[in-house]
Formats: C-alpha cells, structure tokens, sequence
C-alpha cells in the first residue's frame, strides 16, 4: 500500500490508525507488511499499530523471547486467541516498551474471559493496555451480539464490520454504556486479499458524523 496515501488519510482523519500485521515468517506475503515498508511508514509519521500475529506473539506468551518490535508504532496488538500462558506473561510489556522512546499502548485481542483477565492483571501493575473483542477469533465474523466494555477504559471491537453494517455497529455501541471505544477492520475492507483505499474512504464517509455523535 502507498504510505503516501495512507498519510494523506490520516491528514484528513487523524482518529484513523493504520492497523499492521507483523510475522517474522509470513513478512512480504499479502497481509503482512515488510520491515522496510514498517520503518518508512515511522519516518512518514504514520499512525500506525502493530499486530503481533503467530510465532511471534506466540513467544512472548509462552515467555521464550521478548520480539523486538520494528519501527514506531503507537499501539502494540498480541493476537492471543487460542494462547494461554503464564499468568505474568504480560510482564514482557515492560521489554518491549525500553526498546521505544515514546509510550506504547498495549492491546489484547480475546475471544473469551482469559483476555480481560490479561488487560485487568497489566492495569493493576500499571501497564496502559486495553482489550479488543473479537468472539469470531479473527475470522471475520459479527457476533450475535456486542460484548459488554469494560468500564473505565477504551474498549476496541470486531468481527465482520462492513461499509454497509458499520452504521448500524457504531449505533449499536453508541447505546452501550461505557467509555470510548474503536472499531477494527481487516476482511471486510479489502479487494481481491489486497487493503483497498476506495473502501476506506467509504468508511469514513459513513462514520464522520457517528464520531460527532460520540
């Protein structure tokens, strides 16, 4: 994706965050961003958030290596689903926020209770990390119905949004009590496997007024 035109977005909206996937193994396939593009896009001021997908995340909660995160992001994602470790396992947080000058904030990606559980035990030991519900795993499926946020933070949510449900979504969550929240899309905005522009600024379209509403 031309980080040019993803920086020309971001101008325009900058609530927006650009979400990337990170795999050692699979980095330069469809989906999964290159160290090069990574580090261009931090020089370009892209608001950006990794996500730690595979064996990388995989690591960090079986506690045998601490990865090192490449350029700038913002937000740091842990794609747990399916990954139990020990209970301190978040405590790699603490790494990977020394190799970064600027704070990071830390999100767990759950399908189940083990993922709130995760985000309340980092909270108490004063780690900024926050939780994104997502009860089809990352299959890009909407759920029967929208979790409940934990309250006094801010609360991400997924699961097949789409330009033609995502007004319906953000209504819905809008009625939810509770603090801000943030939507995560992957499947639905893309063409052919590929991120595709057209559909993002579809999107925005449609949300600009809902964020006022908010």
């Amino acid at each position: 994706t031309d980080i040019s035109a993803l920086v020309e977005i971001q101008k325009k909206e900058p609530l927006v965050e650009f979400g990337v996937l990170w795999s050692l193994s699979a980095a330069g396939k469809p989906r999964y961003a290159t160290r090069e593009w990574i580090e261009k896009a931090s020089e370009a001021g892209l608001n950006f958030s990794i996500h730690l997908c595979g064996k990388v995340c995989r690591s960090c909660v079986e506690g045998t290596e601490t990865p090192e995160i490449p350029g700038s992001p913002r937000r740091v994602q842990f794609n747990i689903n399916g990954m139990y470790g020990l209970p301190s396992w978040y405590r790699v947080f603490e790494s990977i926020q020394s190799r970064h000058d600027h704070k990071l904030q830390f999100i767990i990606q759950t399908c189940d209770s083990y993922g709130p559980y995760v985000v309340g035990l980092a909270r108490g030991e004063g780690h900024d990390c926050v939780p994104l519900f997502d009860q089809s795993g990352g299959k890009g499926q909407a759920p029967n119905e929208w979790p409940k946020p934990l309250p006094y933070m801010h609360c991400g949510f997924a699961g097949g949004i789409s330009p033609p449900s995502i007004e319906n979504t953000v209504k819905q969550l809008l009625r939810v009590p509770g603090e801000t929240f943030w939507l995560d899309m992957e499947s639905k905005i893309r063409v052919n496997d590929r991120f595709d522009l057209e559909t993002i600024h579809k999107i925005l379209q449609i949300t600009q007024p809902l964020i006022r509403m908010a």
